[in-house]
């Protein structure tokens, strides 16, 4: 992994900082129906609500995010993220979504997991890296548990969506087991 000015590069994809010139396509991923259907709160992203999420948690390094660009043709097809970092405990949350549906099942998520973390724990320094997942993601489970994740616990019937009680996985990669 190779870090210079907000820049991951890996085999396959580059990691760019995200930019308020990105909020467009930020909104058209994250409101497909096919990728919003994976994420616990599921409401239509806003520009105001993205807005406030870069001035409040972006600029004030509560959130580090970044935009996933194919090294091939350089087209960005998703965007990665650590939340609530914690630098006194050492933690963060991850989150990701794939918005190309031509890149989705390729390995570029998982090659997206493993730049992020591999960042957090080494740049960061952080010891705990965690997400939560619906249990009912077995995709994006499988490329979690590849990039290292383990399950720590479940929470039955955690999430309400669309009216139905929905179980969410709670997951974690230890800095010191890479």
């Amino acid at each position: 992994m190779k870090y210079e000015n907000h820049l991951i590069v890996g085999d396959r994809i580059t990691l760019k900082s995200i930019t308020l010139n990105d909020t467009n396509k930020i909104i058209e991923w994250r409101n497909k129906d096919w990728v919003r259907k994976n994420f616990i709160l599921q409401e239509l992203l806003t520009e105001e609500v993205h807005w406030e999420w870069f001035e409040n948690k972006i600029q004030t390094g509560k959130v580090i995010q970044f935009i996933v660009q194919r090294n091939d043709n350089t087209k960005k097809i998703g965007s990665v993220y650590l939340r609530d970092v914690d630098y006194e405990h050492k933690k963060a949350e991850f989150g990701i979504f794939i918005g190309e549906e031509d890149s989705v099942g390729s390995g570029y998520g998982t090659e997206a997991v493993n730049l992020i973390t591999e960042f957090g724990f080494n740049k960061l320094k952080l010891h705990s890296i965690y997400l939560r997942v619906l249990a009912e993601n077995k995709n994006a489970i499988k490329c979690y548990q590849k990039a290292g994740f383990k399950q720590k616990t479940t929470y039955e019937d955690e999430a309400i969506i669309n009216g139905k009680f929905r179980s969410v996985l709670i997951m974690e990669k230890l800095g010191d087991e890479e």
